[in-house]
């Protein structure tokens, strides 16, 4: 007799949907794997070690790289910055003066 769980909401992502724990049961994933599904579910985001020890000499370098093709002042300059299309902005305008 197979009692393997059948998803019956397979558009539904794992850790959204009802039968989390059902799915979870009859997988083989790792601690780390189920603990950052858990936060997932709990959250809406998972904290994780990303598992290469260069990690931040890695990203150092990306953002050295890329630093002179992107405008990340005007990136971080927020939603008048954002909005690019005049209803948009005009949006942004009224919710910046509330």
């Amino acid at each position: 007799m197979n009692t393997s769980f059948v998803n019956p909401l397979p558009g539904v992502p794992d850790v959204e949907s009802p039968f989390f724990d059902e799915l979870f049961a009859q997988k083989e994933a790792s601690e780390n794997v189920l603990r950052a599904a858990r936060q997932l579910r709990e959250n809406g985001f998972a904290i994780i070690d990303f598992p290469d020890a260069e990690f931040d000499a890695r990203a150092e370098r990306i953002k050295t790289k890329f630093h002179g093709r992107f405008d990340f002042d005007h990136w971080r300059g927020g939603c008048k910055n954002f909005c690019v299309n005049g209803h948009l902005a005009g949006n942004c305008q009224q919710q910046e003066h509330r």
